[in-house]
């Protein structure tokens, strides 16, 4: 689950310390191991019909891909966003939240984040982060990250710099089943089969 984006620097280029920014955005998850892969991506404010994806760099020039835009600006304390407010207003179901499922060994798994700002010429990305966690097998990770998850921060104690935004990511995993639950509760499941991806 994606928590809060931290974000208390924006500059649209005119040298202003708050300078509001029109974001669209995507968020993923994939999880591989055992000779399996799995993955899944949400967009928001972007990916219409025509857009041939599979990123964002695929649909520039393409007058369908660019749907919506979210306006924000840098935050003062507490200077972030949760994605529930950033994701609510993209009609996109449970905003915050991806579902994969896990292998039972050598497990992997990584957790991103695109941001881009629209503007007149070439769009600025920023709070490109990725981060990745490893556990020998589905105990491990049950026993790691407990009944109601562990929470991370990325970067871990500093922000991610760009041009545009200073960022940082707080999310949780939750491996499931836990001593808690057998599955995820109020969050729709992906349907079975699964294909792993090759």
């Amino acid at each position: 689950k994606f928590l809060t984006l931290e974000i208390p620097w924006t500059n649209e280029g005119w040298g202003g310390k708050c300078d509001e920014l029109e974001v669209y955005y995507d968020l993923g998850i994939a999880a591989w191991g055992d000779g399996k892969s799995y993955s899944t991506q949400k967009n928001f404010g972007w990916g219409g019909e025509k857009c041939q994806g599979p990123t964002i760099f695929n649909c520039i020039g393409d007058p369908g891909y660019l749907m919506q835009l979210k306006r924000i600006i840098c935050q003062d304390v507490p200077y972030y966003y949760t994605f529930q407010q950033l994701g609510g207003g993209f009609g996109v179901p449970y905003p915050d939240t991806l579902v994969v499922p896990m292998p039972d060994k050598d497990i992997s798994i990584r957790v991103g984040t695109n941001f881009y700002d629209h503007d007149q010429g070439d769009d600025d990305a920023f709070g490109k982060h990725r981060a990745e966690h490893k556990y020998p097998d589905l105990q491990s990770a049950q026993k790691e990250l407990g009944c109601g998850g562990k929470t991370f921060r990325n970067p871990e104690n500093v922000f991610l710099i760009d041009d545009d935004a200073d960022t940082a990511i707080n999310y949780t995993l939750t491996v499931y089943p836990n001593a808690c639950s057998d599955f995820p509760l109020g969050v729709p499941l992906p349907v079975p089969p699964w294909a792993p991806n090759k």
